[in-house]
């Protein structure tokens, strides 16, 4: 298990009860995932870095804008295809963690969530409207909807045939 949070706090556990303090000299972590043997972390000044044992971290170029406010907020993985989203709808992916391929998202603001299930990738954009976009292959995005909410989205999943979106405004919306 990893969690991450700002000020370059990292914590891994293998039993989800205690946790060891990692030193992974992020400046913040949004968002952890991991696939076949490979975690991948995106954070704060577009951060990503990769590690097979959640101890040592090896950056990688994201691409993204690096300023402060250019943060990688959403991870997301299917299909040998690696996705990371975040401030400004920027989205790119990639097969390999090393180079990165930007996408258009169709989302203008922060994208707060990229998620996979029913062989769809959905993006979920961190503003009042939020904007959604869908992909079939991660890499061709359609505006799907745009939802009035009280508040932003936080985060967006799929399970049991259920697509389901929390916010800030205590709304849950599902489809």
């Amino acid at each position: 298990w990893i969690a991450g949070g700002i000020n370059n706090q990292l914590r891994t556990s293998t039993n989800a009860v205690t946790w060891v303090t990692q030193n992974p000299n992020f400046v913040s972590i949004f968002s952890v995932i991991y696939n076949n043997g490979l975690w991948l972390a995106g954070g704060g000044t577009g951060q990503v870095r990769t590690s097979t044992d959640a101890v040592t971290w090896v950056t990688q170029n994201s691409e993204f804008w690096y300023t402060y406010y250019q943060t990688i907020q959403s991870t997301a993985y299917s299909n040998n295809l690696w996705l990371i989203g975040g401030a400004s709808g920027q989205l790119r992916t990639s097969t390999d963690t090393i180079t990165w391929i930007s996408q258009i998202s169709n989302i203008s603001n922060g994208i707060i969530s990229i998620s996979y299930g029913k062989s769809l990738f959905v993006a979920i954009g961190d503003s009042i409207p939020s904007y959604v976009s869908n992909s079939t292959n991660g890499i061709n995005w359609v505006s799907s909807a745009t939802i009035n909410t009280l508040g932003s989205f936080n985060n967006a999943a799929y399970g049991n045939g259920l697509w389901v979106a929390a916010g800030n405004g205590n709304e849950l919306y599902s489809s």
